[in-house]
C-alpha cells in the first residue's frame, strides 16, 4: 500500500505501473527462471478491459528483459472466468481460465505460485504447471468457502491431497 497513489475520483488504491528495471534484475539473478506476476496488478488501472493480444504484448514485453518465460495469473477476458496465462521460453502462449469466484481469496496467488513451482520444477510443463496451479488455487477456495467460522485465507491443507493428484503422487 505505501508504494500506492490513490485514485482522487474513485478513492481506490492504484499500484504502481511495473518497474521494468526492477524485473530485469531479478532476471539477472535468476536467468531463465519464469516471473509470476498477478494479472490485475500488472495491467494499467487506467484500462478497465484486455483482450488476449494486450496480454500477449504485455508478456512479450516482459520476455524482452530477458526472462526465460512469464506466467500472469488473475487474467480475464470476460466478468465469468479468470485464469493464468503463460509464455514459455519459447514464446508458446496459452491460457487456462476456471469460473470465477464472487469475492477474492487472501493468500491464493502464493498458493498458486507455491503450486506451479513445485509442479513446474517436478517436471511438468509450464502450461501443465500453470494449469495444476489454477486448479489447485481453485480447490482451497472451494474447501474454504462453505465455513462461515472461517474469515482470512483459504484451508489449503484440506486440498493437500487433491494437489498430490494433480501432480501424480
Amino acid at each position: 500500500p505505501e508504494q500506492c497513489t490513490r485514485d482522487p475520483k474513485t478513492g481506490r488504491l492504484v499500484p504502481p505501473p511495473l518497474a521494468f528495471d526492477v524485473l530485469h534484475e531479478v532476471e539477472k539473478k535468476l536467468p531463465g527462471f519464469p516471473i509470476v506476476l498477478h494479472g490485475s496488478s500488472s495491467v494499467p488501472q487506467d484500462r478497465t478491459e484486455y483482450d488476449e493480444a494486450y496480454i500477449k504484448e504485455l508478456m512479450e514485453k516482459l520476455r524482452a528483459l530477458g526472462t526465460g518465460a512469464v506466467v500472469l495469473t488473475g487474467v480475464s477476458y470476460d466478468s465469468a472466468h479468470t485464469g493464468a496465462a503463460v509464455m514459455d521460453e519459447k514464446g508458446a502462449f496459452s491460457y487456462y481460465r476456471h469460473a470465477k469466484f464472487e469475492k477474492g481469496w487472501h493468500g491464493t496467488g502464493d498458493i498458486f505460485a507455491s503450486a506451479f513451482t513445485g509442479a513446474y520444477m517436478g517436471g511438468k510443463s509450464m502450461a501443465e504447471a500453470a494449469r495444476i496451479a489454477a486448479d489447485f488455487a481453485y480447490r482451497c477456495i472451494e474447501v474454504s468457502q462453505g465455513d462461515p467460522t472461517h474469515t482470512y485465507g483459504t484451508k489449503f491443507e484440506l486440498a493437500l491431497p487433491d494437489l498430490m493428484g494433480m501432480l501424480g503422487r
